[in-house]
């Protein structure tokens, strides 16, 4: 990397640190370091943290109560009233997600996660939880301005400072290329038969993709 990449690096670090949440856009569309962000895969993912931290950050916490799982998943996952859905046009992103298979993830997990246990049935441990970081990657051949991104943890788990929460939904900017995501993830006890499911929506197209824990002996996992 050359001494003119490696400053603007500083430059877009420097500049996403210190901006609120509703002006990392402005960064990214900064003339120079737009150009820069573009071609260097690790400001991408710096940004795209950022994105997720202020999101999460930004998502409300009520006052906890016999009914504070079903408020939760109202507030963060809104449900509409089910209602058959008439057929349309397959729009060009349709079409770029289902046919090109435009949006993939990976997701790379830390090594050492808990081995399950003989049977297929879930298995509780009293251990305390500990943080197991997930990594997920974003390949898009196009930006996507304002895409909901949901995450829904598998049991046992949960992101570290929102409580039980098993379901997580928020808006970013996925630049085209490839984009990272960490999720801070903490694992209580044993896991067995765990999957994690991630929903990408943009304008109508919608892409699920759904991931096996590996045991302790596999520190990666693709489907």
């Amino acid at each position: 990397m050359s001494a003119e990449e490696n400053t603007l690096c500083r430059q877009v670090r420097y500049a996403v640190d210190r901006t609120d949440r509703m002006s990392l856009q402005s960064v990214t569309r900064h003339g120079m370091l737009a150009k820069h962000i573009a071609g260097c895969s690790d400001c991408r993912a710096h940004i795209q943290q950022q994105q997720l931290l202020r999101a999460l950050a930004a998502m409300p916490v009520p006052n906890p109560g016999d009914d504070f799982e079903a408020r939760m998943l109202t507030q963060i996952l809104p449900r509409t009233a089910a209602s058959p859905e008439r057929p349309r046009a397959r729009s060009p992103l349709v079409l770029t997600l289902g046919m090109a298979a435009s949006l993939v993830l990976g997701m790379v997990l830390a090594p050492a996660l808990p081995s399950p246990e003989g049977n297929r049935t879930h298995t509780y441990a009293a251990a305390q939880a500990s943080l197991r970081p997930v990594h997920l990657r974003l390949d898009s051949p196009s930006e996507l301005i304002g895409a909901t991104i949901r995450v829904q943890l598998p049991a046992q788990t949960r992101l570290q400072g929102f409580g039980n929460l098993q379901t997580l939904q928020w808006q970013a900017d996925i630049p085209a290329g490839g984009n990272r995501i960490t999720l801070p993830l903490e694992v209580e006890g044993a896991l067995s038969d765990s999957e994690l499911i991630v929903e990408v929506e943009y304008q109508g197209a919608k892409k699920i993709l759904r991931y096996a824990i590996p045991p302790a002996e596999k520190s990666f996992t693709k489907i």
